[in-house]
């Protein structure tokens, strides 16, 4: 460190100095300055530990201004002295279920939406309020859990605790006691009821072009029409960005997908798949996508599209609508685009192989979900 005195550098609002002899903190609160002493300037890893300090200090900050719980007025919070009471007071390793999560939360809240924290995370709050949190037994906290609650239902919570226990025995190098919590859940029976329909050629055009002319929906008439034209999965489409067009190949890469408010870097089966750019598919993305974002269908305000909000709000009142008016056969989600789209290729004789490697899934599932029966079928004269 070069300077004797002055500021080292800024995170934010939070600036980094030497006071005599001393790494400080300083930043502006509600007006007010406020400055926090974080160690001697000659502290090994000093600068270190006061950019990591800034960084928490100043992302509280930005959440205290969305009207967001987390920054500590008292500044105890982000004292050296006060983490290290708390940590001889408890080892982490002792920790409860309750901890373990809130602890998850205090690490990953800068890396995670806060549409996800005020949704998924506020599941979890909820549902570890209503059992005794300091019972070691999974199989006590799933019983008492299904008091008040469907296995579906807490399928998703139990996802977000398995990667925070995981995540927190990983640090204590030890064995997570909740990680096959989930298996421990009533045994559903599987539904034969997933649907294989799939609409013909001329119905998805009606819903496109539906979606196309009408000014409520008209917003989703590229994403809509994408799903039709490449039998993508939904969260695949909207994760999507202008970065994953590759012109001069004339391909598109589907490498993530976006479920439950978040982006996952691999796709449902983890592998990568290109999407050819046809004639058809080339002339949408050149003159029905306005680049209004980094992606390549943003919702109406500009963020990754909510698929349920999606296929409530717009795709069913579209095909209800179509359906009622007998201008399209059945009233079935958006996923059945791909069992659509699917099954049009197959019937334009491209092998099975080929198009399960479009689809990014396997021939046995095209058979048993995919392929949709031809309702229009004339039987041959004998």
């Amino acid at each position: 460190m070069k300077q004797k005195n002055g500021v080292i550098k800024r995170i934010g609002r939070v600036s980094i100095e030497h006071c005599r002899g001393y790494i400080r903190l300083r930043w502006t609160f509600e007006g007010k300055r406020k400055s926090l002493q974080v160690c001697p300037k000659d502290t090994v890893d000093g600068l270190q530990l006061a950019t990591v300090k800034a960084k928490e200090i100043d992302s509280d900050l930005a959440r205290y201004d969305l009207g967001l719980e987390g920054y500590d007025e008292s500044l105890a919070k982000y004292s050296r002295r006060y983490q290290k009471t708390v940590e001889q007071n408890l080892s982490e390793a002792d920790w409860n279920l309750k901890q373990i999560w809130e602890r998850n939360k205090e690490l990953k809240k800068d890396s995670i939406s806060l549409s996800t924290q005020a949704n998924s995370w506020k599941s979890v709050d909820k549902m570890l309020q209503m059992v005794d949190c300091n019972q070691s037994s999974a199989s006590s906290l799933v019983d008492g859990l299904l008091k008040s609650y469907s296995p579906g239902g807490l399928k998703r919570p139990f996802d977000d605790i398995v990667a925070a226990t995981n995540a927190w025995a990983k640090r204590n190098d030890i064995k997570n006691p909740w990680r096959d919590i989930k298996s421990l859940l009533p045994k559903s029976k599987k539904s034969s009821n997933r649907s294989k329909e799939a609409w013909p050629r001329d119905e998805i055009n009606e819903i496109i072009q539906y979606f196309k002319i009408t000014p409520k929906h008209s917003h989703y008439h590229p994403y809509v029409t994408f799903l039709a034209y490449t039998g993508c999965r939904p969260e695949e489409a909207i994760a999507l960005t202008w970065d994953d067009i590759y012109w001069e190949e004339k391909y598109i890469l589907i490498d993530k997908v976006y479920t439950h408010g978040q982006i996952k870097n691999e796709t449902k089966t983890g592998k990568d798949r290109k999407i050819p750019i046809n004639s058809q598919l080339h002339e949408l993305l050149t003159k029905e996508c306005p680049r209004v974002s980094f992606l390549l269908f943003p919702s109406m305000k500009g963020s990754y599209i909510d698929q349920k909000n999606f296929n409530t709000r717009h795709f069913k009142v579209v095909v209800n609508y179509l359906h009622e008016n007998k201008s399209i056969s059945k009233s079935m989600p958006t996923y059945n685009l791909r069992n659509s789209w699917i099954t049009l290729m197959l019937k334009e004789g491209i092998d099975i192989a080929s198009v399960a490697k479009l689809a990014g899934t396997s021939e046995k599932m095209v058979l048993e979900h995919y392929w949709g029966a031809d309702d229009s079928i004339v039987i041959p004269e004998i």
